[in-house]
């Protein structure tokens, strides 16, 4: 019995001593399963390959299916780096060589190519018809749209507008966005008759380059009244922002506010005003720039007057409001036209004007009475209106006085 078990005992360590190693070795070293999963893999790829070349002389499959799975794992890592290699000519073509296409006036709230308002054609015996706040806002999109800004055309007020005080407005003549990186300024250039009408209501509280009714003027702006709230431009004007053209014959009340700001333009760069009052409020954010007519002056300025209360002073003549209410400054804005048509007058007197007004109304036109010494020195002025009466001024010291009229 013994020896049968000695024996036994004997045979299995003789089929052990015959067990292929290399398998075991195999079946211990997991590196092929990993080589497999891992997606990327230039040292998974290389594990298999080193556990192929392993000598052996037993049966081939092992090394084979390391070599299958090493193959494998290449070509995973070839799939995965594909995606780079292909994006890298795409991203090339896609590469800003030329500029992206163009965002046509992306800040316009509607280009429009024509403008046709409620009548006319743009010219000088027949300027386009603005009865409305719809058409001045086309009238404005169409200004902001176009290159040449209106050059050439003309445009006049039939009614007065009230634009409501709320709604933000953007200014006629702006600055656009024409692609990325790349603006334009768009000046008004033609002619814009207020007709002696009022555009009111006009709110402004967005940060613009140039802000007021009008952005930029580069054309002819006159006979027009303008009131409300224009805050926020670098160039902040009740009626222009900056002018580079003509203004004459406007006024202004309301409230402006911003970098150089004035009560009729924010900048006055090339252009002239003449013949314009403001009685609004004007402040700025600190800076030197700010006016009563005019807050950055380079040009000229002429025969313009603000309230003394307005908060600032520049170019232009500060007038009390009891001057104001006295006929002087209408009388003034009047003796500046350059044509014997009446423009400015004011009812003076219980129940009149406190302020010039555009009329024709004869019985408004303001005279000016002045009385001087025996020496031809004049001593005082009054003003009134046709058939109208003045106080004599108290009489000076020893002196004999005479009084003209005109």
């Amino acid at each position: 019995m013994k020896r049968k078990i000695l024996s036994l005992a004997l045979a299995l360590c003789l089929c052990a001593s015959y067990l292929p190693t290399t398998g075991l070795a195999l079946a211990e070293e997991p590196a092929p399963a990993d080589a497999v999963e891992t997606p990327a893999p230039t040292e998974a790829a290389e594990e298999p390959v080193e556990v192929a070349e392993q000598p052996t002389e037993e049966p081939e499959e092992p090394a084979e299916a390391a070599e299958e799975a090493a193959q494998e794992a290449e070509e995973a890592a070839k799939e995965a780096e594909a995606p780079v290699e292909a994006a890298e000519p795409a991203q090339e073509t896609e590469a800003p060589a030329e500029e992206p296409e163009p965002i046509a006036l992306e800040d316009v709230p509607m280009a429009i190519a024509n403008f046709e308002g409620s009548g006319g054609n743009g010219s000088e015996g027949s300027p386009y018809e603005i009865a409305n706040s719809t058409d001045l806002k086309a009238f404005r999109d169409y200004i902001d749209a176009d290159e040449d800004g209106g050059s050439g055309e003309y445009f006049k007020l039939m009614a007065s507008i009230d634009l409501g005080g709320s709604e933000e407005w953007t200014p006629i003549g702006m600055q656009i966005k024409v692609s990325i990186g790349n603006y334009q300024d768009h000046p008004f250039q033609g002619t814009f008759d207020g007709c002696n009408f009022t555009i009111s209501g006009v709110y402004i509280n967005t940060l613009n380059y140039y802000s007021g009714l009008f952005g930029q003027n580069s054309g002819t702006i006159k006979n027009l009244i303008v009131s409300g709230n224009v805050a926020n431009g670098l160039f902040t004007g009740g009626i222009v922002g900056q002018n580079n053209g003509s203004i004459k014959n406007c006024y202004y009340s309301g409230t402006v506010h911003g970098d150089d700001a004035g009560g009729i333009a924010g900048s006055n760069k090339n252009g002239s005003i003449e013949n314009c009052y403001n009685i609004g409020t004007v402040s700025n954010n600190g800076g030197p720039n700010v006016g009563g007519i005019v807050g950055l002056n380079s040009s000229s300025v002429s025969n313009c007057y603000y309230l003394n209360t307005c908060g600032a002073e520049g170019v232009g003549t500060a007038k009390t409001a009891e001057e104001f209410k006295s006929g002087e400054v209408a009388w003034l804005l009047q003796n500046g036209q350059d044509t014997p048509e009446q423009v400015w007058g004011q009812k003076l007197g219980e129940g009149g004007d406190n302020y010039p007004v555009f009329t024709s109304d004869t019985s408004k036109k303001v005279l000016k009475v002045t009385f001087a010494t025996k020496d031809n020195e004049n001593y005082a002025a009054k003003y009134t209106n046709p058939n109208g009466t003045v106080e004599m001024p108290e009489n000076p010291e020893g002196e004999n006085f005479n009084k003209k009229s005109g």
